[in-house]
């Protein structure tokens, strides 16, 4: 009873002093604005004219380059002349940050190559051994999945196979760890137990083998993996007296020690909560058969991962369990073995191949079937009190109920915002402004713009963070491609019950939208709520043909493109917020039409260091008198409406 009251406080100490090393570290680069550094390439990414580089020099730094070709190996010493930029975090709530999953893998710069040079070849056994088994491997049929049972590398899977794993739940299955070490640790254990009986023996050479191959692979998942298999065998062998949750605190506090930021890796994430969730439960396995022992530890990950899953893609699919339980045996028994038979006797290839393209399908068509819900993201308190909930399940195996209910909640959460907002998405060059009012009521979405990629990288992730699955009215402002590019997918994705377009001549993201939905045509003022009104003063130009839309209620006016010509055409006066035309170009926010309006915001969207130099500095200084707000500069924007309260991202 003494040692385990000296281990728990130990254990206490241990877990205040990663809470203060958390607080107190601040990431450092031993780089400056140098234009050529050297350094040993440790990963390689080669993928639509994109090469996407890790190496090792002063520290490690993210090298890459746009429509260029690299012929230099992993464990080659290369000479890169370029710059270095600036890793940018998340520009909207909520979202992926770039940085911080940089800084989980001690990757603080990011240089940008325009030219390289190999210093000399790579000699560590290591790296070559990386190599060899590389170019085996991707002279198979089936290498892209080879690769990634046995390299952990998936940078060359289709997008769509991605995607179906993603909403199937199983791309942890591709990720090596635990249950990639447990497989390849149990068939070298039954070849070395035919060879001799000594357990000692036959554990220290297991371990060297799996220290090897995580050298070799180099990940989270697979660095706790392997140390967790070689302390629990040191525990094994030698009777040691220390419970397997303390072993898995320990492995946990030595890197989250080493590197705080390693808690923004989403794989150390599942890979520490789903092993915690599992020893914690170990004794619901015993005695269990396999189907059984299958059954309960898929629930129990998906349990354990799920709020994890709901932060990531803010969505869970509820079949997720079933499906790892048909999946994982397939992957498990079958596809990861052969994959490894494959590696070594390549005329299996093409029974690999065959087998592949058929889970292929297999997944395709339960990714098309599944039934998946719509969660916001989940703050602290919400992740706390989840976790607790969770704890006491798997400890008395009661209060399902409550969770069941808990997840309700969290289901239900945007029926319980009590305040308006209007919110500036960050799409870079181009539009997209969402308004919603109390108890999702109402969700009006102005514009759907930017870049080809803002929509699935910004705008549909967003949406599903706040809980947002229907739009009301999506009023598209014009036919610009910088307004206009994601309304088909949003159209498709989401429940938009209203669409409108302006008069004007047909750009063909309009003649699309036409063509396949039900569009209402604006061609005067259009009244489509009680407060809501759409101006259009039809001309030959489609920027001056933008719908502006102005909301009685906020005293909100969002002006699209339209130019200096409209705005004398408007009768409104004494404005809260002012979306300024055409992205703060010269051509429009006159003078006199700013002094009429007296915005007390006004907003901006606008790309950073945009080739147009948008806005114009004529229409800063118009703006003088209002508190003006860039998304070049702040990010997203989010402005509670009844207070005008404003949340910048950056």
């Amino acid at each position: 009873m003494r040692k385990s009251k000296i281990r728990y406080l130990f254990n206490i100490i241990i877990a205040a002093l990663l809470i203060v090393n958390f607080v107190c570290f601040k990431p450092k680069s031993y780089y400056d604005n140098e234009k050529i550094i050297t350094g040993i390439v440790l990963k390689k990414t080669v993928k639509d004219d994109k090469v996407s580089l890790v190496i090792k020099g002063k520290e490690k730094v993210k090298v890459s380059c746009y429509k260029c070709t690299f012929l230099g190996m992993i464990g080659d010493t290369i000479e890169f002349v370029g710059e270095f930029k600036d890793i940018s975090g998340n520009t909207n709530f909520n979202l992926f940050n770039y940085k911080y999953y940089l800084y989980s893998e001690k990757i603080y710069k990011n240089f940008v190559f325009k030219s390289y040079e190999v210093k000399t070849k790579s000699n560590k056994i290591v790296y070559n051994t990386y190599n060899k088994i590389e170019e085996r491997i991707n002279k198979f049929k089936a290498s892209s999945f080879t690769k990634a049972m046995i390299l952990g590398d998936t940078s060359t899977f289709e997008d769509e196979i991605v995607e179906n794993y993603k909403i199937n739940g199983i791309v942890h299955l591709f990720a090596i760890s635990g249950m990639h070490v447990g497989i390849l640790a149990t068939i070298i254990l039954k070849i070395l137990n035919k060879i001799s009986k000594n357990l000692k023996l036959n554990y220290l050479l297991i371990s060297l083998v799996l220290l090897f191959y995580m050298l070799l692979i180099n990940s989270v998942s697979i660095k706790r993996s392997v140390v967790m298999f070689i302390l629990c065998s040191v525990k094994k062998v030698f009777n040691l007296k220390i419970s397997t949750l303390n072993i898995l605190f320990y492995i946990f506090a030595f890197y989250f020690y080493e590197n705080p930021y390693v808690i923004y890796n989403l794989g150390f994430k599942l890979s520490y909560l789903v092993s915690l969730g599992l020893i914690i439960s170990s004794k619901k396995l015993k005695g269990k058969n396999y189907l059984n022992s299958l059954v309960i530890t898929s629930t129990i990950s998906f349990l354990v991962s799920m709020p994890i899953i709901i932060n990531s893609n803010f969505e869970i699919n509820l079949l997720s369990i079933f499906i790892n339980v048909l999946i994982i045996p397939i992957v498990s028994i079958i596809l990861f073995p052969l994959s490894i038979i494959t590696f070594a006797f390549p005329i299996f290839d093409n029974v690999l191949n065959y087998l592949l393209n058929g889970f292929n399908v297999l997944n395709r068509f339960l990714a098309s079937n599944s039934i998946v819900l719509n969660i916001p993201k989940l703050n602290y308190l919400e992740l706390i009190v989840y976790y607790l909930l969770l704890l006491l399940i798997l400890k008395r195996r009661k209060h399902i109920l409550l969770l069941v209910v808990l997840i309700i909640i969290f289901k239900l959460k945007p029926f319980f915002n009590i305040n308006p907002y209007l919110t500036m998405i960050d799409v870079g060059q181009g539009d997209a402004i969402l308004i919603t009012y109390p108890f999702n009521k109402n969700n009006i979405l102005i514009d759907v713009g930017g870049s080809a990629n803002s929509f699935n990288n910004a705008i549909s992730p967003y949406l599903k963070s706040i809980g947002i699955r229907r739009i009301d009215h999506l009023i598209i402002s014009h036919g610009d491609a910088d307004h206009i590019i994601g309304a088909y997918d949003l159209i498709k994705n989401f429940n938009v019950k209203n669409i409108y377009i302006n008069s004007y001549s047909n750009s063909q993201f309009e003649e699309k939208l036409l063509t396949e939905f039900d569009v209402k045509i604006i061609s005067e003022e259009t009244k489509i709520d009680e407060n809501i009104i759409i101006y259009n003063f039809p001309t030959n130009n489609e920027n001056d043909d933008s719908l502006l839309t102005y909301f009685k209620d906020f005293k909100i006016l969002l002006m699209g493109d339209a130019s200096k010509n409209i705005e004398s055409k408007l009768n409104i006066f004494d404005i809260n917020i002012l979306k300024v035309g055409h992205h703060g170009s010269k051509t429009s926010s006159d003078k006199e039409f700013i002094d009429k309006l007296k915005p007390k915001i006004a907003l901006i969207s606008v790309g950073l260091k945009n080739k147009y130099k948008h806005p114009n500095q004529i229409v800063l200084d118009n703006l003088k008198d209002s508190k003006t707000y860039l998304t070049s500069k702040s990010g997203m924007i989010k402005i509670n409406l009844k207070n005008l309260q404003v949340q910048t991202c950056l």
